[in-house]
């Protein structure tokens, strides 16, 4: 679909499938990257590894924009509920996946889930400059909702 809407626009795209953690792009090679409800489906140690890697196709100064789950949201209690009930596995602090034999596979509970509160996002973006990092978070009926937030650089050095 993307191929489709930049060749309507006559814009060049060079769209690829690739495993975050081994981007297939060159070193200094975008202005920019988006990650929407992504990065967090990794255990923290690939979380890093996978900024590490968005940095370093960066140009300095290149901006990331990207979400991550809070552990101040109502799906994070219930991420915590289901794992003391045993329906999901606490595989490290914070970061849960279904590990039962066959689960709900219309859901993406397989996927490891890590949740992120301000300090442990500051850490994981250490090799970053912040320019901006906020919880999106509203109320809703059924408790809080929403991420966390953050637009930072690749330094200009370094």
């Amino acid at each position: 679909m993307a191929r489709e809407v930049c060749a309507e626009r006559q814009i060049a795209l060079d769209g690829r499938v690739a495993d975050m953690n081994a981007l297939p792009w060159s070193d200094n090679t975008f202005d920019g990257a988006l990650s929407t409800s992504t990065i967090h489906h990794h255990r923290r140690a690939e979380i890093l590894q996978t900024l590490d890697e968005v940095r370093r196709v960066l140009k300095p100064g290149g901006v990331l924009l990207a979400d991550f789950p809070s552990t101040d949201t109502a799906q994070y209690q219930h991420f915590r509920s289901q794992a003391a009930a045993g329906e999901l596995t606490e595989v490290e602090p914070n970061t849960f996946v279904d590990e039962r034999p066959n689960p709900d596979v219309m859901a993406d509970e397989f996927l490891p889930h890590h949740f992120s509160d301000e300090a442990d996002l500051r850490d994981l973006l250490r090799s970053y400059d912040i320019v901006r990092l906020w919880a999106d978070l509203h109320e809703t009926d059924s408790g809080k909702r929403g991420k966390w937030v953050t637009w930072a650089r690749k330094p200009l050095s370094g």
